[in-house]
């Protein structure tokens, strides 16, 4: 139908096998092009690229992507949200000291201990790098077999954090982690599929509900692709894929992906989401103060909110 879709082969790992077997041909663009071709429209090879894992978007023009289903639940959701869970423990322990005369030139998160579960994302260690830079500790956990961004992107987005190595896939892993979420006061949960639910950390059982669930005290940041409503919600996604999809990019920007002029999107994300993060730890101080409960918040932060937000104000790649 003269649409164009837009599959990430970098994300995640392995993508061209699993897109080339999905589709049934060679690597290849005539291959390509025929198996392609079975589909009726730009939609129908996205709905299925999706259907099947793979981390694809079609390009769409910024009045076509505000008018389209996904489009207008994003619209109706802010930059960056809060959502509070439902109340059950009066939480007081977390209140914060005022500081001590010598302790007033030290930064401002300096006594929040921060747990990045993040892969190779953007997004979601550049919020765990901004808390970091207001003082707060990061811990960024990686597993054995931990993906890694470019040594650029790794050095620069993950500076000023400690690196702690779990197997998750382990008991004593498992419990190693409950261990630290227990003297944490946020979690920065930056998965490829945290939409869906938690991804690789929920088939480990750490699934965004059950971990504020067992420790309520925590603000639990979900930097997420397409955001946590609307038709693809539990898609696959990546910073270039939502740039094409809410219209920041079109198909004529093509050549500008292997360069990742895209960036600002995935780092606007991260400072959103840092930000986020903020006025829940407030939150959670004055409800410490005032004695009143306080159980748990989520912040969640998208590619696609801030891909619409800024696309209102007639941003372009």
């Amino acid at each position: 139908d003269g649409g164009a879709v837009f599959v990430d082969c970098a994300t995640p790992p392995l993508q061209t096998p699993r897109l080339l077997e999905f589709l049934g041909c060679e690597c290849r663009a005539d291959a390509i092009g025929r198996a392609v071709g079975a589909y009726p429209s730009a939609d129908a090879l996205e709905g299925a690229l999706q259907g099947a894992g793979l981390c694809a978007a079609k390009a769409r023009a910024p009045r076509e992507w505000r008018e389209s289903p996904h489009g207008q639940s994003v619209a109706a959701l802010p930059p960056v949200g809060l959502a509070p869970v439902a109340a059950r423990i009066p939480i007081v322990r977390r209140r914060r000291a005022a500081p001590t005369l010598a302790a007033r030139a030290a930064r401002p998160l300096s006594d929040v201990v921060v747990v990045e579960l993040s892969d190779d994302a953007i997004a979601s260690p550049v919020a765990a790098r901004t808390l970091a830079d207001h003082g707060a500790t990061v811990v960024k956990v990686v597993g054995p077999r931990r993906p890694r961004a470019s040594e650029a992107i790794d050095a620069e987005a993950n500076q000023g954090k400690r690196v702690l190595q779990v197997d998750l896939s382990t008991e004593e892993g498992r419990q190693r982690l409950w261990n630290l979420l227990k003297v944490a006061d946020v979690v920065v949960d930056g998965g490829d599929d945290a939409a869906a639910g938690g991804g690789e950390l929920g088939r480990h059982g750490f699934a965004p509900k059950r971990v504020l669930h067992r420790n309520p005290h925590l603000v639990y940041l979900r930097a997420s692709c397409f955001g946590h409503v609307g038709p693809l919600a539990r898609g696959a996604g990546s910073e270039r894929a939502a740039s094409f999809c809410c219209g920041v990019a079109g198909a004529a920007d093509e050549g500008l992906v292997g360069a990742r002029l895209l960036s600002p999107l995935a780092y606007t994300t991260g400072f959103l989401g840092a930000f986020g993060v903020l006025l829940a730890l407030a939150d959670r101080q004055v409800a410490a103060v005032e004695g009143k409960p306080f159980a748990g918040v989520l912040v969640l932060a998208s590619l696609a909110q801030t891909a619409t937000w800024l696309g209102a104000f007639g941003a372009r790649c």
